[in-house]
């Protein structure tokens, strides 16, 4: 094998020249020792051989990687590497030897059998026997307590040591054949990701679906993809109507989706590609659901649905495969997309041994910029907590460590041929490459095998003019960016609960009013069943009582709560109940069961104020991206008070037959 340095120094220098004719052919397993000061002596083997570098795993120790150029002064060829580890484990063994001797002659001194050979009889009488002979029991004794205490463990650590590094250099020859095995692994990994590849295009792990039927696009019309991934039950509500838009099957989006109106927002362009998703957060299922179906349920969610506008049609392809939060990555942040004179760096832990990505000049200088912001700071603190004294610092309860600990310190060096570490960097853009490449191989066989993009010219997304030709990125997550300041929700509601008053309407009662309901019932199972059941339900809804209902109104408030009121159908076995004029007689079936008045106080902090709420005002949440992430938060609540608002749904004064109240 011939050595790699043209392959990564330009211009070679008589030094290099020199190098290579005199540098020893590598490979894995040859063995070395190291010149570098902190390891100076230690026996090293080749363990991987990059481009520009060779790593070194030390027998005992860790690994490092050598630059091409450096080997000559860091490593020295240890062509008896073998008689050295032979000579180590002689070494080690001798010493397990020596200390198993020196065990057995504490415990002979003493009397002890160094096995549990004798019955306990017999070493007590022994034990005896030499206790009768010594002239000083006390000292005997002493001698026994030391033994236990100190020498004998001591003896043992010792041995378990030597053991230990016995074991070290016993499996010193292994090391270069694991490395030969972890390359093998290597290997498969690549096969695994050329068969996924095949998958991808084949469409192997998706399914293809149209939506709705339609004339295709003219056959010069690109596909625009957008970037941002979107949620089903996020993009409900941009277009929210009183009563909601909620669905329990993708079938049911789907109808939404290709209502003209939405499908000319979402999918604009004649031919349009955008990803989806069912939510973005995890929803909280009911746990009596069986926790497969559960699982089943959560799995279903993460599913993402690409859907296709062609002209008239809309199609749906939906696969298990992520694509990430972006189908694409921005041009600043990309490694990919960057301009080609961009100056791009490798980042490395605060010691220089571990790669730890490829970054632009752009977060570079973001990081170098915040570690100088935060030790200037450090530095103001330092000199504060220095001005006081130790009695002052203790009088104010002060903490601070003086000495300096920057988290997450890095270093960087250029994403060049200079590094050890330019093969990992390559790598690492190779990985985004095949990552954000993997949507345009879904698109090239959905462009040859399917009737989704259908008629189009011969499309051959692979190569650079044909892929400007067919497809325009459209970088939406940028124009999602929002300036000033998010809206706070929890001002939002803190400023609407100062209004409430009795009258006003109200939303949160009724989950307060469960968990009470939870409580009593947790406790009647557990004195049914002997605590069998613990605190299993966390809300309870009691048959024949409807509760204060989701939106009810204060009756009174006092000490910063309100009063909600209603009424509840008492239950046979309660004392409410009389004597049924219609049906006389003796028995449960011939009492009347009246209703009962109930009541429940409610912390102020705890209710969200409909009254005060105006038509509209959830738009401020959702047309900001920032807040809209949490929707979870803020829908429940401000959704049904749009319906109040606009429709009066919802409202607990309505009669049964009122159209008002029928959701």
């Amino acid at each position: 094998m011939t050595p790699k340095t043209e392959l990564v120094v330009q211009a070679p220098t008589p030094h290099a020249e020199i190098m290579e004719d005199t540098r020893p052919e590598l490979a894995v397993g040859q063995w070395f020792r190291s010149q570098d000061t902190d390891d100076k002596g230690a026996l090293c083997t080749i363990t991987e051989i990059g481009s520009n570098y060779i790593e070194v795993t030390a027998v005992v120790g860790h690994h490092w990687r050598v630059h091409l150029d450096q080997i000559d002064t860091r490593l020295e060829p240890a062509p008896d590497y073998f008689d050295e580890i032979q000579r180590k484990i002689g070494t080690h063994q001798q010493q397990v030897v020596y200390l198993m001797d020196e065990v057995r002659r504490v415990t002979a001194a003493l009397g002890v059998p160094i096995q549990g050979a004798l019955p306990e009889a017999a070493a007590q009488s022994q034990a005896l026997a030499v206790a009768s002979g010594a002239t000083a029991p006390k000292a005997y004794k002493d001698a026994l307590i030391l033994a236990k205490d100190e020498t004998l463990p001591e003896l043992f650590k010792q041995i378990k040591e030597q053991h230990e590094h016995l074991a070290t250099w016993m499996k010193a020859p292994l090391i270069p054949r694991r490395a030969e095995l972890s390359q093998m692994k290597g290997s498969i990994d690549a096969i695994d990701q050329r068969i996924f590849t095949v998958e991808l295009y084949a469409g192997l792990v998706e399914q293809l679906a149209c939506i709705r039927e339609g004339e295709p696009a003219h056959i010069l019309d690109k596909i625009h993809l957008f970037q941002r991934r979107h949620y089903m039950d996020e993009e409900c509500l941009v277009q929210y109507e009183a009563g909601g838009m909620n669905f329990e099957k993708i079938e049911a989006f789907d109808e939404w989706l290709c209502r003209d109106e939405n499908r000319n927002r979402i999918l604009p362009h004649p031919r349009s590609i955008v990803a989806f998703r069912v939510r973005r957060k995890t929803k909280d299922y009911d746990s009596r659901i069986n926790a497969w179906i559960r699982f089943s349920m959560e799995q279903a969610d993460k599913w993402t649905f690409l859907y296709i506008r062609n002209g008239g049609q809309v199609w749906r392809l939906s696969t298990q495969i992520d694509f990430g939060s972006q189908l694409f990555p921005n041009k600043e942040d990309s490694l990919l997309l960057s301009d080609d004179g961009e100056q791009r760096w490798i980042r490395v832990n605060d010691r220089g041994t571990k790669f730890k990505g490829v970054v632009s000049n752009r977060e570079r200088e973001h990081y170098l910029q915040r570690e100088a912001e935060e030790e200037a700071e450090y530095q103001e603190k330092l000199k504060a907590w220095k001005r006081k004294s130790k009695a002052q610092r203790k009088k104010d309860g002060e903490y601070f460590e003086p000495h300096r600990h920057f988290r997450d310190h890095y270093s960087f060096e250029p994403c060049d041929p200079s590094s050890v570490f330019y093969d990992d960097a390559i790598r690492s853009i190779a990985k985004e490459a095949t990552e954000h490449n993997r949507v345009a191989v879904v698109i090239q066989g959905l462009i040859d095998r399917s009737l989704a993009v259908h008629p189009h010219p011969p499309w051959k997304l692979w190569q650079a003019d044909s892929f400007a030709n067919a497809i325009e990125l459209v970088y939406d997550v940028s124009r999602a960016l929002t300036p000033g300041e998010a809206p706070d929700f929890g001002v939002y509601a803190a400023q609407l609960r100062k209004s409430i008053k009795v009258g006003s309407l109200t939303i949160g009662q009724e989950r307060m009013w469960k968990r009470r309901e939870a409580e009593k019932e947790n406790a009647r199972r557990n004195r049914r069943d002997g605590g069998r059941y613990h605190d299993d339900l966390e809300y309870f809804k009691p048959y024949g009582d409807d509760g204060p209902g989701f939106i009810g109104r204060v009756t009174a408030i006092r000490g910063g709560k309100a009063r909600f009121e209603w009424k509840r159908k008492s239950e046979r076995g309660e004392k409410y109940w009389e004597p049924d004029p219609e049906r006389p007689g003796w028995g449960w079936n011939r009492r009347r069961y009246p209703m009962i008045d109930e009541s429940i106080w409610v912390p102020l902090d705890e209710l969200f104020n409909v009254s005060a709420y105006n038509a509209g005002d959830f738009r401020m949440f959702y047309d900001d991206p920032r807040t809209r992430t949490d929707y979870l938060q803020w829908a429940p609540l401000l959704l049904p008070a749009e319906d109040y608002a606009v429709k009066g749904i919802g409202d607990p004064d309505a009669k049964p037959d009122d159209d008002s109240n029928n959701e």
